[in-house]
């Protein structure tokens, strides 16, 4: 590879003032994969900071991509409010049983302390860990998950849907304990060291709800959590169509959106030059399968469409990319950015 003349915080800030960079920034959201990299199981890795930070740093140095992950699992937030994690062989830890099991239980909650949940320290301690190796030269992301789709793995989608157009006071006190509980989580992981914090909220696609039961029930909220937070934000939709809520979403002053692999990025970037950076949009689910030839060609498509736009960040489209995508799939994306994503080429 060709020695880079810029750090990668250097390169993903200037992208997003649309500055000159000299190549275009890519993430490899790669939170698990350091299980693989330290031969140990997914559930070993995620239970001690030392192996998260060491499989972090050991990813970047092989990648060579613009970000380290340090957040921990999502599913990890199911914790505060009573309920469990389940952890799996080949995959991200996921959530268990609902917490909340009917409507009255909400008059009856509380905002979560997470002071003294192990697993909220934990992502802490890596954020900070990977803070005192990199430095300023390293993007360092965390996470969240959004107030408005926190209730999807608290109580369930089936009884969330009925509580957002059944139970308008019970929704109502949900969201204030949400906004609450995010915008604290947020900021505890700025002060220790995150550089902007993702907040993934796909109930904000319309793929998920219609967009005037967004804009009247999920935008609010968002808008009122991102005032209580004390960073940089940015708009995940995990997987969602971003396009028929993108200009929705520009309005709450996220530093990036990202978007679907459904989504047409150079759309959205000719939409409006002063909109946020676009984060995408690659398939994780079908990285799985392309070759590393395959990959390379969608990569060198998608840089030839976009590229000269300027504000973009190449990235996977759902905000994790699966475990069974192949090492040689994730080299192919680095070298085409290297050889194909640079703005001054010899």
């Amino acid at each position: 590879m060709k020695q880079d003349t810029l750090t990668s915080m250097d390169r993903i800030v200037g992208t997003l003032q649309q500055k000159e960079v000299d190549r275009v920034p890519f993430i490899l959201t790669l939170t698990h994969h350091g299980a693989i990299e330290l031969g140990i199981s997914i559930e070993d890795y995620y239970k001690s900071p030392e192996n998260v930070i060491k499989g972090q740093i050991l990813l970047q140095e092989k990648y060579q991509d613009d970000a380290v992950m340090g957040a921990n699992f999502f599913a990890m937030e199911i914790e505060g409010w009573g309920g469990d994690v389940v952890y799996t062989k080949d995959g991200p830890p996921n959530t268990g049983r609902p917490p909340i099991r009917d409507f009255e239980m909400i008059n009856s909650l509380e905002s979560p302390s997470f002071d003294h949940l192990p697993s909220y320290q934990n992502t802490l301690d890596i954020i900070a860990g990977l803070k005192e190796h990199f430095g300023s030269s390293m993007p360092i992301v965390g996470g969240v998950l959004a107030p408005f789709s926190l209730p999807v793995v608290q109580m369930g989608f089936d009884k969330y849907i009925e509580l957002i157009y059944e139970h308008p006071d019970e929704f109502k006190k949900l969201m204030e304990l949400n906004i609450e509980y995010s915008s604290k989580w947020a900021n505890a992981q700025t002060k220790a060291g995150a550089t902007f914090i993702v907040s993934f909220d796909p109930l904000a696609s319309s793929d998920m709800i219609p967009r005037d039961i967004f804009l009247d029930k999920g935008f609010p909220v968002a808008e009122r959590t991102f005032q209580k937070m004390d960073g940089m934000y940015t708009i995940h939709l995990a997987s969602g169509r971003a396009t028929k809520t993108f200009n929705d979403l520009a309005r709450l002053k996220p530093i990036v959106i990202g978007v679907s692999t459904s989504d047409n990025v150079k759309e959205l970037l000719l939409s409006d030059d002063k909109a946020p950076a676009i984060l995408g949009n690659l398939s994780g689910i079908n990285m799985v399968k392309w070759t590393p030839e395959q990959t390379s060609q969608i990569v060198k498509d998608l840089l030839s469409d976009v590229k000269s736009l300027g504000r973009f960040i190449l990235a996977d489209n759902h905000g994790e990319i699966p475990y069974y995508v192949p090492e040689s799939n994730l080299l192919a994306i680095s070298q085409t950015i290297d050889q194909y994503g640079r703005f001054n080429t010899e």
